[in-house]
C-alpha cells in the first residue's frame, strides 16, 4: 500500500475491527496542525502541556540553574524553545512540533497502538495523522502521564 492509499477513513481498530469511532480510540493526533482531534485523549490533551509547563516553571524559578542538559531530545527542544521565547510571568509557549512528537512518543510507549494515515483535506492538500488505539485508553493515558513525568526528571545542570 502506498502513502497515497492510506487514508484515515480506511483505518480499522486493531482491537474490534471498527472503522468508525470506537471505545478503543485513544487519540487522533494531527501532525500537520499539532492538535488532538479525537479519541479518549481529546478531553485530556491539555494535561500533557500542563505537566510540562509546571516542571519548566519550577526549573525556571530555580535561580541556581543557568543551563540544563536533557536526556530526552524532544523535551530538550521544548525547553530550549520555551526559554528562548519566554516573556515575563508564568506564561510560556511550547514548540508545538516537539510537544506533539513528545505526546505521540509517550502514548506509544505507554501501550497505545500506532496507525499512521493521511486525512484528505481537499484542494490537493492533506494532513498527516497518527491514530492510536488501546484496549484500555484510560489506563494508557495515565501511564503516558507517568512516563512523561519521568522523562521530565531526566536532566542535569550544565
Amino acid at each position: 500500500m502506498t502513502d497515497d492509499e492510506i487514508h484515515t477513513a480506511d483505518i480499522e481498530c486493531p482491537i474490534c475491527g471498527s472503522t468508525d469511532s470506537c471505545p478503543h480510540l485513544l487519540a487522533t493526533i494531527d501532525r500537520s496542525y499539532c492538535s488532538c482531534d479525537g479519541g479518549y485523549i481529546y478531553d485530556h490533551y491539555s494535561q500533557y502541556e500542563k505537566l510540562i509547563e509546571a516542571k519548566f516553571l519550577q526549573l525556571l524559578k530555580d535561580e541556581s540553574i543557568s543551563s540544563l542538559e536533557w536526556d530526552d531530545f524532544s523535551i530538550g527542544e521544548c525547553w530550549d524553545y520555551c526559554t528562548e521565547n519566554r516573556s515575563s510571568g508564568d506564561y510560556m509557549e511550547l514548540d508545538s512540533d516537539n510537544f506533539t512528537d513528545l505526546v505521540c512518543d509517550v502514548l506509544e510507549l505507554a501501550g497505545g497502538e500506532l496507525i499512521e494515515g493521511y486525512d484528505n483535506v481537499g484542494m490537493g492538500g492533506s494532513t498527516v495523522e497518527k491514530t492510536f488505539y488501546a484496549a484500555n485508553p484510560e489506563a494508557v493515558h495515565k501511564n503516558a502521564l507517568v512516563l512523561l513525568a519521568e522523562r521530565l526528571d531526566g536532566h542535569k545542570k550544565v
